[in-house]
């Protein structure tokens, strides 16, 4: 597979995922996700020079950020898992564009 197609599927799965814990209202997602996006576009400036190292590098972060979020049960842990899903599929978007 090619790196564009493995990061179309990392972004499935974080959005599938962030879905899953909790859809928002109207299925939101896709929203937070855009948005996240702009967010991080406005933060950061223009990334598109980022070498495929980097770019994987910072998913890398925000996963282990989600993973840190896995292990606590409580409802506030779920968002907070939710938040770094949308911000690594956020990253994986912006790598393909």
């Amino acid at each position: 597979m090619s790196l564009r197609e493995e990061l179309i599927q990392i972004a499935a799965v974080c959005a599938s995922w962030a879905y899953a814990i909790d859809p928002g209202p109207h299925g939101m997602v896709g929203l937070e996700i855009r948005d996240e996006v702009m967010r991080q576009q406005e933060l950061w400036g223009d990334q598109s020079h980022h070498l495929d190292e980097t770019w994987l590098a910072i998913l890398a972060e925000e996963v282990g950020e989600a993973a840190a979020c896995t292990p606590v049960p409580e409802d506030m842990a779920s968002l907070m898992l939710r938040c770094r899903l949308v911000e690594a599929e956020a990253i994986a978007r912006r790598v393909l564009s």
